[in-house]
């Protein structure tokens, strides 16, 4: 198997766990087109089994303007599509060809309230102790 079949089972194991509910990075694909949803007929293999994948997977991709070489090259993929929002491209980081990506996550988070008592003995006065002993 192929660096990019690797890759490509390890994004379907990725997608196919309930806990993981966004992806994102570098994904390099130029021949995509995420503002209609299609590729390029030119597009390689290894950029039509990623396309392929991110459809089975059933997942939305939520930067939509370029962030490197006139290409929409970072992704922000998410299983859920209003996970999502406030999507920028913003200039350069440092020598980076590509733009930086920033955006808003919105999640709920569960606050257990614990009763659970814990000693920290690295606060223990030992001194004290050693001489009561």
């Amino acid at each position: 198997m192929s660096v990019i079949g690797l890759v490509q089972s390890h994004y379907r194991e990725v997608c196919y766990m309930k806990s993981v509910k966004n992806l994102m990075g570098d994904f390099n694909f130029p021949d995509v087109n995420w503002h209609n949803h299609a590729m390029n007929e030119d597009a390689s293999s290894d950029c039509t089994d990623f396309f392929d994948c991110v459809n089975d997977c059933f997942l939305s991709q939520h930067a939509l303007q370029p962030t490197g070489n006139n290409s929409i090259l970072d992704l922000v993929l998410t299983r859920e599509p209003h996970l999502v929002s406030n999507v920028e491209v913003m200039e350069h980081l440092g020598n980076s060809d590509h733009d930086m990506v920033t955006f808003s996550v919105h999640h709920e988070q569960e606050i257990l309230d614990s009763t659970t008592l814990f000693h920290d003995y690295c606060k223990g006065d030992y001194q004290s102790i050693r001489k009561v002993g």
